[in-house]
């Protein structure tokens, strides 16, 4: 009876993995089932082929898991993420439409209003894609579509020194939150929204991807506070650590720097 519970992706796991074991090698696979009583579960199966001396496979050792609990939480987190979405999409249509209302009555002002409504706008296609980054995102292009929406706020932000990789899905949703924390930062505090400069540099050796933002203040007063601690700063390091990764962060000589250590 359990074959007629498989779902039809599970099934075609299933009849792949079990090729691999016959051919003698150990595989591993995760696939939906639900219970006798008809509880739906999820589960890790592992499949290791027993061999005889000459090396033929004469039997199968089959474990199973349940991560049921597990899958839950990724659903529930991918809800929340289009939920996000969403969100944000109507809160910057929002913002646009009444900047846009407002200036009817004040034509002097609706070309600076249309200027907002567009980086609205932007600022929108960006965050859409960094909640959704199913099936990853290259590096470089997630540099370059955070710096788009601040290049015209009086600061320079540079990605050019950053591998040109691919980061799947998890390490991509984590990179964004961490790169979109240093830059809305940098534009409240720092470089980005007093005229100065920020760069972003790294490369990756013993798999392990590294990088580091710094950014020089263009502020004769002398640095303002960075945030370099609170909320932003404990979010960044609990995310990179999720992937026993580091986050440092810190004042520097006319500036603020920081070091994302992220294990590929």
């Amino acid at each position: 009876q359990w074959p007629s519970l498989w779902s039809e992706e599970t099934r075609g796991t299933i009849t792949e993995s079990m090729q691999n074991a016959r051919a003698g090698r150990q595989v591993r696979f995760e696939g939906f089932c639900p219970t006798a009583m008809g509880e739906p579960r999820w589960w890790e199966v592992t499949v290791s082929p027993i061999k005889s001396e000459s090396g033929e496979v004469q039997a199968f050792l089959s474990t199973s898991r349940d991560i049921s609990e597990r899958v839950r939480r990724e659903q529930a987190a991918a809800t929340v993420a289009v939920e996000m979405r969403h969100r944000l999409r109507n809160a910057h249509s929002v913002g646009a439409a009444l900047l846009l209302a407002s200036a009817k009555s004040q034509p002097d002002h609706l070309a600076f209003a249309r200027d907002v409504a567009a980086r609205l706008a932007r600022l929108s296609e960006v965050h859409a894609k960094l909640v959704d980054t199913g099936g990853g995102l290259p590096l470089p292009g997630l540099c370059a579509d955070i710096s788009e929406v601040f290049a015209e706020s009086g600061g320079h932000l540079r990605c050019d020194g950053v591998p040109d990789i691919h980061l799947d899905e998890e390490r991509a949703r984590a990179m964004s939150l961490v790169l979109g924390e240093l830059t809305t930062n940098s534009l409240k505090h720092g470089a980005l929204g007093s005229g100065g400069d920020a760069t972003l540099t790294g490369a990756v050796a013993n798999q392990a991807l590294r990088l580091d933002w710094a950014e020089t203040f263009n502020r004769s007063e002398g640095p303002p506070a960075m945030a370099s601690s609170g909320q932003g700063h404990e979010l960044m390091e609990r995310i990179v650590g999720l992937y026993r990764g580091r986050f440092v962060a810190a004042p520097a000589a006319g500036g603020f720097q920081a070091t994302v250590i992220l294990p590929l």
